[in-house]
């Protein structure tokens, strides 16, 4: 009996055990920053949608959607706009924020060809990867393309890894960029570590 009085009494196990749960609750509190979410929502029903990108801290979900004006003529200036549609909040649909359009998620466009309406564009958080937005061969429908492999691929969506960082300064582990190849229509998925 007087052994176990003095376990409990041993001030280095009580501050072993706290710190064991105050960790626990910590992890607990914050677990779905750090662990991948598992079932991510696929967008339907939008009629201009070119791809998307969903991230590993939540649901949410970044659309990229062709940019036309009232007449349905394209926006040549900013062809694809970005905003988010907010599963984890209601479905609401969200423009990006300032900071998220200049240093994260926004994309800048340039025009290769007016008469063909071809555009290149990048992220303006990773330059060194181009895509290129134009008409398809046989739908004539808009849409965005990369080269992986030397090959032309469709871009369907993109998922980006994050473990830990900061809002700000987020630990971005690694981008998967899922695409269709154009000719064969096989699945590519390309890991990108920036």
């Amino acid at each position: 009996m007087k052994q176990q009085r003095s376990n409990i009494a041993n001030p280095s196990l009580i501050v072993k055990v706290t710190l064991l749960i105050i960790s626990i609750t910590l992890l607990s509190s914050f677990s779905k920053f750090s662990f991948a979410v598992v079932d991510y929502p696929e967008p339907s029903g939008i009629e201009n949608m070119l791809f998307y990108v969903q991230r590993t801290v939540n649901t949410n979900t970044i659309i990229y959607e062709l940019n036309l004006d009232s007449d349905s003529n394209l926006v040549e200036s900013q062809p694809i706009k970005a905003y988010w549609i907010k599963y984890e909040d209601g479905n609401k649909k969200e423009g990006l924020s300032l900071i998220q359009r200049k240093y994260a998620y926004g994309i800048e466009a340039k025009v290769v060809n007016k008469e063909k309406q071809l555009f290149s564009f990048h992220f303006v958080s990773y330059k060194k990867r181009e895509f290129y937005l134009l008409r398809s061969g046989k739908q004539k429908k808009f849409k965005v393309y990369a080269y992986t492999d030397n090959k032309l691929a469709e871009l369907e969506k993109i998922h980006v890894q994050i473990e830990g960082g900061t809002f700000m300064l987020p630990n971005i582990k690694y981008v998967l960029v899922k695409s269709k190849n154009i000719e064969t229509g096989e699945l590519i998925i390309e890991k990108i570590k920036p």
